[in-house]
């Protein structure tokens, strides 16, 4: 008789040492999926700043006359980002400027536009 009641604790040991095992298993899954997630829109917010920042140099650039040209278009890098604007000036419109700024890593894209009438 006490041979099978310790067999059948080893037995519920066993299966509850798996159910924590599976379940701590899960749990360490959803950890590292979320903070892939976190760090991946991390990098996507910084690219949208940048963006952001690049498109408001640029307007202050055209109300205070800096740029010569009408149509622009050049590269530059900064950290692991590639940034890429171009200006065009609109014929159909008296002084009226479209900006777009291209902000690009390995992984992601983010294209922002935006239009500046000149002062």
């Amino acid at each position: 008789m006490k041979n099978k009641k310790k067999g059948f604790l080893i037995l519920e040991n066993i299966i509850s040492l798996s159910l924590i095992a599976i379940i701590s298993s899960l749990v360490v899954s959803v950890f590292s999926t979320s903070i892939f997630c976190l760090s991946k829109s991390n990098k996507k917010v910084e690219m949208a700043n940048l963006a952001n920042k690049e498109i408001c140099k640029l307007q202050q650039m055209l109300d205070d006359n800096e740029l010569e040209t009408e149509n622009i278009l050049k590269n530059k890098t900064l950290n692991e980002f590639d940034i890429k604007y171009s200006i065009n000036k609109i014929e159909d419109f008296l002084d009226c400027y479209k900006i777009s700024v291209i902000v690009k890593n390995e992984n992601a894209r983010i294209n922002l536009n935006s239009y500046v009438v000149k002062n």
